[in-house]
């Protein structure tokens, strides 16, 4: 799965507006919670899958100039 960013941003202003639901709903709410929790995690699945791929999709050289320089550091 390679995304846009436009895909990325979708995908965080969800995960927002979820813990919003969940900072919203009682304590004691806890199917509603434990919906929103789920959730939450399919979320950022999707969002760890969208970077994952994304740097599978980089070429060699890419990641080899990404690497050198964090060894220089």
């Amino acid at each position: 799965m390679v995304g846009t960013m436009d895909q990325l941003d979708s995908i965080n202003r969800e995960l927002a507006e979820v813990v919003d639901q969940m900072n919203a709903t009682p304590a004691d709410d806890f199917a509603r919670r434990h919906e929103l929790h789920k959730r939450q995690d399919e979320l950022r699945e999707l969002a760890a899958k969208f970077w994952v791929d994304s740097d599978e999709q980089r070429s060699r050289e890419d990641l080899a100039r990404e690497l050198a320089a964090l060894a220089a550091r």
